[in-house]
């Protein structure tokens, strides 16, 4: 029994009839009205320090969002920060003439210049000579400055996630083959990455959230408030990941286009964030529209921006309206910036920081714009507009793409930019893109240079144009440093193809192996070379670099037959495929003017010479040297037309087999296979997944296969 409630104490302390009973009877009024008064007091502060303990974490919880990631940006950082040391160190002068290596070019990529640079190394002279040494009679045949000027390729790593052993794993798409309206092409390490971030959200909201029904004795409940605090702190990362001087992509070495991913979940969680924050407000505080404070009118005004910005961002509208998903995306990023700066005082510098990361942005662009004047040309049957830029002749890397407006279209089609691949090389005669008609904008370019004809060059038609880039491209991947290059494109993914072989035959001579590279300027200086050699008997160069277009006619039916290529010889026409090969010869004529003649018989035998030199020699068993499903020796260069869709398969296999068999000739281990892919999300789908599936044991043996894709669309 409590103390207080002991009779026998109250009658020893105030006598034997009273009781605690009879003494709080009589006591005065005043006192118990103090101890009620002192109870409501304590709790009213009890119920203060509540709301100010929640109102300070879910400020905090601001600042865990942020934290985390750039917890999960650093670890990106980490991964990818090997290769962007490899690209300095290829950019850095050497003093050693035989360390110097090449294929950095860290200055180029950023900013468009109007003078060319050549690459370094490179050979301007056309002159050839033929070297001579004291132990022989006769040398290779170089250019005069060629020796002097080699470079080593740059340093070749591997990816640090191509080590684990699911790595293959990682390029599964989970979501490709749902419903178009919910499908994805995003790949498992996207995936896990988004997983992360979401997994963070759900622990800021959830932790220490009061949830239940509040009361008039605590000061939590129904915490609406932290909803709104997470869609506070993702505001500046959604604006952040969205515009296109990308500071993130920076950090990570990935062009704007390749988080857009990224830039279109964040938002849609910044969209559920708000929908439980207005949600809750509704529920605790009742639907209302009279008398409302000012603070929740620029509330509503937020909430309207976000609502707008997500509507038109849906596919059905954003494909077939996208003049009007952008205005409503800037209309409604500004709606959601001031009504957030007004909303509440905690929220103005997570305003700040969005309108700072997008006027950076603005900037960026505005730095990356250069007015030239440009040459038109239609082509009627490919119906595209070929665009070249003279004036511009570096400051790009391969791969990478412009935005192009064209003023004489007038209001509003002259303010529109598109982007388009660059198709030629740095360094170069200058930029060349080219258009195909795929929508209003580009049908309008071709009618506007319709008027011009490729066959005449006095027909041609200048106009000025605006361009902003160069953006994009494959970020700190030196495609140099690989041994062989697949290059995969669908339709007018042609030209980002383009744009990598231009690069790679103009790198050809520099930026290989250090041993000797035959430099071939045109035709004429071809045929000289070959006559050359065939005094001197000598064979061709080991690491002479082999380019070979294989073009599939997808919606040609077997039965027509492909009249694109005329047949190299009455041998090598194919008939009953639709095969087509169109050979090179060594003096730069096709096999086809040569046949029956003693110059065919000797340039064979030239051929005959190069593919030795290049293959193994004869004590590799022919299993080896052979095409294991024909038997026939791996041609050099040249030309194939096929009336059938590609097997990705089969292609990447054959690019494989010859990788090794070079590399076996030379005593090295290969440097692995890149695999670029440029088109529709089903072709780049079906790349993916051939080097997904492809051999792991075989992608140990070439030193690894990498996949570098981009897709048409969103």
């Amino acid at each position: 029994m409590p103390l207080m409630g002991n009779p026998s104490l109250a009658r020893v302390l105030y006598g034997p009839s009273m009781t605690f009973a009879n003494l709080a009877a009589t006591a005065p009024s005043s006192a118990v009205s103090s101890l009620q008064a002192t109870e409501v007091v304590n709790m009213t502060q009890v119920v203060k320090q509540q709301k100010a303990d929640q109102f300070a974490l879910d400020n905090e919880i601001r600042y865990i969002v942020l934290l985390g990631f750039a917890g999960i940006l650093g670890a990106c950082m980490i991964l990818s920060q090997p290769r962007f040391l490899a690209r300095v160190y290829a950019s850095m002068p050497h003093r050693e003439r035989n360390q110097a290596v090449g294929g950095g070019d860290l200055r180029d990529g950023w900013l468009l210049r109007r003078k060319g640079r050549p690459h370094p190394g490179s050979v301007k002279s056309s002159r050839w000579t033929i070297s001579k040494t004291d132990n022989e009679g006769s040398g290779p045949l170089v250019d005069s400055h060629t020796r002097s000027q080699q470079l080593q390729p740059p340093p070749h790593l591997n990816l640090a996630l191509s080590f684990l052993p699911f790595s293959s794993a990682l390029l599964v798409s989970p979501f490709a083959k749902l419903p178009r309206i919910a499908r994805s092409y995003m790949t498992l390490t996207q995936l896990l990455l988004i997983l992360s971030f979401v997994a963070l959200l759900a622990f800021t909201l959830i932790y220490k959230s009061d949830l239940s029904p509040s009361t008039r004795t605590k000061g939590s409940g129904q915490n609406f408030q932290r909803a709104g605090s997470v869609a506070t702190a993702l505001i500046p990362l959604t604006i952040a990941l969205g515009v296109r001087g990308n500071v993130i992509g920076l950090c990570v070495g990935e062009g704007y286009e390749r988080l857009k991913i990224f830039h279109k979940v964040i938002g849609r969680l910044l969209f559920v964030a708000v929908i439980v924050h207005v949600v809750g407000f509704y529920v605790k505080n009742g639907v209302t529209l009279l008398g409302l404070q000012q603070f929740i009118v620029w509330g509503y005004i937020s909430f309207i921006g976000i609502l707008v910005m997500v509507v038109t961002s849906l596919p059905v509208i954003r494909n077939v309206y996208y003049g009007v998903f952008r205005v409503c995306h800037f209309v409604g990023m500004i709606a959601v910036l001031l009504g957030l700066a007004f909303h509440r005082d905690e929220c103005i510098p997570y305003s700040v920081a969005g309108v700072c990361i997008y006027t950076v942005s603005i900037f960026c662009s505005l730095s990356k714009t250069r007015l030239a004047t440009a040459t038109i040309e239609a082509l009627p049957e490919a119906s595209t507009t070929v665009v070249t830029i003279p004036s511009l002749r570096s400051g790009w890397r391969a791969g990478q793409h412009v935005r192009l407006r064209v003023p004489a279209f007038g209001l509003p089609h002259g303010l529109e930019s598109h982007p388009f691949a660059i198709a030629s090389s740095p360094n170069g005669e200058g930029m060349v893109l080219m258009c195909k008609k795929a929508g209003d904008w580009t049908d309008r370019l071709f009618r506007h240079a319709s008027g011009s004809s490729f066959q005449s060059d006095e027909r041609r038609r200048k106009i000025t144009v605006i361009l902003e880039g160069p953006y994009g491209g494959l970020g700190n991947t030196l495609i140099p440093s690989f041994s062989s290059v697949l290059l995969v494109a669908g339709g007018s993914g042609i030209t980002s193809a383009l744009g990598h072989a231009h690069d790679l035959i103009t790198r050809a001579p520099t930026a290989l192996m250090a041993t000797l590279i035959d430099l071939v300027n045109d035709a004429k200086d071809w045929e000289l070379t070959c006559n050359s050699r065939r005094g001197t008997g000598q064979g061709f160069g080991q690491d002479a670099t082999a380019l070979r277009v294989h073009i599939y006619v997808t919606r040609c039916p077997i039965s027509s037959p492909i009249t694109l290529l005329a047949p190299a010889s009455p041998f090598d026409d194919d008939r009953n495929t639709g095969i087509q090969h169109k050979g090179l010869s060594e003096s730069g004529q096709s096999l086809e003017s040569l046949v029956n003649s003693e110059e065919r018989l000797e340039c064979e035998k030239d051929r005959n010479r190069w593919r030795s030199s290049i293959l193994p020699s004869t004590t590799v068993p022919s299993s080896l040297i052979c095409e294991p499903s024909t038997g026939a020796v791996p041609t050099l260069s040249g030309i194939s037309v096929y009336p059938l869709r590609p097997n990705f398969s089969s292609i990447l296999s054959n690019t494989v087999h010859e990788t090794i068999l070079r590399h076996i000739k030379k005593a090295t281990r290969p440097s692995g296979i890149c695999v670029t892919a440029c088109g529709p999300h089903e072709m780049v789908q079906g790349v993916r997944d051939a080097v997904r599936l492809f051999d792991s044991s075989k992608k140990w043996e070439v030193g690894g296969i990498e996949l570098e894709e981009e897709r048409f669309g969103w």
